[in-house]
């Protein structure tokens, strides 16, 4: 995966950041690795598992908007969208836009949310032609009913 410059010393300031907090060599071994990457501007496949991680903690938490501003989380949300975790975030969000595309038009009578779990939710929208239901998590949002007609 390549990198543009401003991904890059956003990244390089996120992993000292994190490294600075590891004690086991392991993982400071991988993080340095991970940081020679990012300097280089190329992250390996074998990498991309550490950057997620790295990604989704310092995006989680709020800590990149925090520290690098909205400028900075939108560099790391777009190098996220890049990796296989975020590309497949990214596609359950396309697939449940195409399902809320059948309500297109249609007045919302009825819209209600429910938890499911611990960061797990349902929300259900209901018209007069149409009844939608998405669950919402950290993996995703995903379509889990369509009724259409009446």
């Amino acid at each position: 995966m390549r990198l543009l410059e401003d991904e890059r010393q956003l990244l390089v300031s996120e992993i000292d950041a994190v490294a600075a907090q590891l004690r086991n060599a392991e993982a400071r071994e991988v993080y340095a690795e991970l940081r020679a990457a990012v300097e280089a501007g190329e992250i390996p496949e074998g990498l991309i598992p550490t950057l997620e991680r790295l990604l989704e903690l310092g995006l989680e938490t709020g800590r990149i908007r925090e520290v690098h501003s909205a400028h900075g989380e939108m560099a790391a949300t777009r190098v996220f969208q890049r990796t296989p975790k975020g590309a497949a975030l990214k596609a359950t969000c396309d697939e449940a836009n195409a399902a809320l595309e059948s309500l297109r038009g249609q007045s919302i009578e009825h819209v209600t949310f429910s938890v499911r779990g611990p960061g797990a939710f349902a929300l259900t929208l209901e018209t007069a032609e149409a009844h939608l239901t998405l669950h919402i998590d950290r993996h995703g949002v995903r379509v889990r009913s369509v009724e259409v007609g009446g």
